[in-house]
């Protein structure tokens, strides 16, 4: 495992030399602080029946039609 400097996780780890057994390695283990963080949510919305919406709904129909379903066979396969 690799620590970089100066950073919180690199004084807050611990070798636990005493639980190794017959191999040379000992166990690592690392503190790593979680922090809760505000995440900003925006909606964007649509006007029932404007030209943004009609624009929308066109450019998905186009998209939905060029998609290649020749390899769907049945709606088992679909899903």
């Amino acid at each position: 495992m690799f620590l970089r400097p100066k950073s919180l996780e690199y004084d807050n780890h611990t070798i636990c030399s005493d639980l190794r057994l017959a191999s040379d390695h000992a166990l690592l283990t690392v503190d790593i602080l979680i922090f809760e963080e505000q995440i900003q949510t925006r909606k964007h919305m649509l006007i029932e029946n404007s030209k943004e919406e009609n624009k929308s709904v066109n450019k998905l129909i186009g998209i939905i039609k060029e998609m290649n379903t020749a390899n769907i066979h049945n709606e088992f396969v679909l899903e």
